[in-house]
């Protein structure tokens, strides 16, 4: 993945969650909208073994697959100011 501006601010967390109960719109296909990265801490296409992270760049089509002792977290983050 791309490496994120320096300037980014978290301005929503959710999670986290463990494998039953991440929310159904995230194991489909999807986007982050413009202006917007997301900040995985556990998983996505490259296994990642806790306590890693990932970035999710803007409008970068992306989906998430859990394995059964998951625990994620996700950050959204925009530039500030």
């Amino acid at each position: 993945m791309s490496d994120p501006p320096s300037d980014l601010v978290c301005y929503r967390r959710i999670g986290p969650f463990d494998a039953a109960a991440i929310p159904a719109g995230l194991l489909r296909e999807h986007t982050l909208k413009a202006g917007v990265w997301g900040r995985v801490g556990s998983g996505q296409s490259e296994r990642l073994v806790a306590p890693a992270e990932t970035f999710i760049p803007p409008q970068r089509p992306h989906h998430v697959e859990v394995s059964p002792d998951v625990s994620l977290e996700i950050e959204l983050l925009s530039r500030s100011g």
